[in-house]
């Protein structure tokens, strides 16, 4: 098969275990594939960083930078990190300068036979192919009180719809699989559970500092806790010092806290709460270290201390357990499907719960033997060899559905106003089409100028509105806005396209043109879920 991969969301540094995914599969992928080719679109913000020493691959710069002082605004790192997929595409694009980007025409020229999007977000839709998405948990549906209007939003436009749409989705447990099939209504053929790993479990162990040069490097205490986790909400890291607080009242017993990860601009609250509970002088926060640093602070760690409140794996957890760092883990979502036995559990909620698990891993050394033994059985369950054949397989799965559907190929008869017949439209565009089950999408290919900026370009299916473009600058763009699903039967659907502003070329240039314009449709078609763009409409060309 010819694979597609979009990577250019990727983010390095920013985007925690997601990212360490992306990178260790796709490692794995090539080294051990030999049949398939792999065509990794990037952008120009990760392609140096996107380094692969083998494999079947080309790497494709579908993103590049427009000019050498072009830099991402600040605040914006921290959205992507929040929205990996919507950060990268298409809502970079606005600050990157990019030209409009059609990955439908880039399947098409390279003759892809399965597109992969591994970071959540299934992106372009409604590709003529097969599609893979990985969608690593669906946190919002559960804590929605973690995020804010905004960012519920962009889930909501981005999770179901991408489930909704793919061929295959791959979930990285069966906590994760549940919630999907529960949440949003798949059938559990569709769902592939596929574990990941750690860093523990790859071939690179020769290069790692010992426990002890990791100890020194960032001066650490002999004894300590680790916790690895960017601070997201649900990491619970305020609730994790106020169980440190209860073990020292409770047990006068206290252990310096290592932290690593992206603070996200949490940091100060959390010194805060730490002087608070006069535990400032025993948190250690080392921020983003590097991967190679990451065995010598479990080896050299008393326990891995995992409060978090939902995981749709937690990569820590099997990282601890191939390197004999003994678990104290929250009770919830994937988290005992994880660690099984190895580890001692507690109620994430309660910090006198989280005290106690402390307090008895530490002081009984019996239990301490015996979780570290089950877990480095249990840990040889999970590896990246097995995540990279379990993938190919979903791939094979995925390509196989392929077979049994036959595409629509001809188009429907339609009727359309407000475009002239050299294409310009005016600012509302009525677009009249037969309605059948296939139909996905409506994609317009046009060319803007002559306007003041941004342009927004609104559609309405059946008077609701389903998509908003904002075009930034002259020039060409491309349109994709997806249909909603049928509130009842119907016949047709009425699809009206609303740009915000016109403009009247004798106005502007020495021109007899007294039109009021908007934009010039160059090329208009039909998206339907399977098979090939279906043309609709498009100007005829001059003679």
């Amino acid at each position: 098969m010819r694979i597609g991969v979009n990577l250019i969301p990727l983010r390095s540094g920013q985007m925690g275990g997601l990212e360490f995914y992306v990178r260790r599969l796709l490692r794995q992928l090539l080294r051990c594939d030999r049949r398939n080719q792999y065509f990794l679109f990037t952008a120009w913000w990760n392609d140096d960083s996107i380094d692969l020493p083998h494999g079947r691959f080309q790497k494709i710069i579908a993103v590049p930078k427009q000019g050498p002082a072009e830099t991402i605004p600040g605040g914006w790192n921290r959205w992507v990190a929040r929205h990996p997929s919507l950060g990268g595409w298409p809502l970079l694009r606005r600050w990157a300068s990019s030209p409009a980007l059609d990955l439908h025409a880039w399947a098409r020229r390279l003759g892809l036979d399965l597109w992969f999007c591994p970071m959540t977000n299934l992106d372009p839709r409604h590709l003529s192919i097969p599609t893979v998405v990985t969608i690593a948990d669906i946190q919002q549906e559960y804590y929605a009180e973690f995020f804010t209007r905004a960012e519920l939003q962009a889930r909501a436009l981005m999770y179901s719809p991408s489930c909704q749409e793919a061929t295959a989705v791959i979930a990285i447990s069966d906590f994760s699989k549940q919630c999907l099939i529960e949440k949003y209504g798949l059938v559990p053929e569709k769902v592939h559970r596929v574990y990941v790993a750690g860093v523990a479990q790859v071939d690179d162990s020769a290069r790692w500092p010992t426990a002890e040069e990791v100890r020194r490097k960032h001066q650490l205490p002999v004894r300590y806790v680790f916790y690895p986790a960017n601070m997201w909400p649900h990491k619970n890291h305020r609730l994790l010092l106020l169980a440190l607080h209860r073990l020292r009242q409770l047990y006068g017993m206290t252990l310096p806290l290592v932290l690593t990860g992206d603070d996200l601009g949490q940091w100060e609250e959390l010194a805060a709460v730490a002087r608070h509970f006069h535990l400032q002088e025993h948190i250690h926060y080392l921020g983003y270290v590097p991967v190679d640093d990451l065995p010598g602070l479990y080896q050299g760690a008393a326990m891995l201390l995992f409060p978090s409140l939902f995981e749709g794996f937690g990569i820590p957890l099997v990282e601890a357990m191939a390197l004999s760092c003994p678990i104290a883990a929250a009770n919830t979502s994937s988290i005992s499907e994880v660690v099984g036995d190895a580890g001692l559990l507690f109620d994430p909620r309660h910090p006198n719960s989280i005290a106690t698990a402390c307090f008895q891993l530490l002081t009984d050394d019996d239990l301490r033997r015996t979780l570290i033994a089950r877990a480095r059985e249990r840990s040889t369950r999970f590896s990246w060899e097995k995540a990279a054949d379990e993938t190919l397989r979903v791939f094979e799965w995925a390509r196989a559905q392929r077979k049994s559907v036959r595409p629509v190929s001809r188009a429907p008869g339609y009727r359309i106003e407000g475009v002239y017949r050299d294409g310009w439209a005016v600012r509302k565009v009525r677009l009249d089409l037969p309605y059948f089950p296939e139909m996905k999408a409506l994609k317009i290919d046009g060319f803007s100028n002559h306007l003041s900026y941004p342009l927004s370009l609104r559609m309405k299916v059946d008077r609701r509105q389903v998509q908003k473009l904002s075009i930034t600058t002259p020039g060409r763009f491309t349109f994709v806005g997806d249909f909603p699903q049928p509130r009842r039967a119907m016949a047709e659907v009425q699809i009206e396209f609303i740009a915000g502003k016109d403009f009247v070329p004798a106005e502007i240039e020495k021109t007899l043109d007294t039109r009021r314009l908007a934009y010039q449709i160059e090329r208009l078609s039909l998206i339907c879920a399977h098979g090939p763009e279906i043309p609709l409409y498009a100007p005829p060309r001059a003679s």
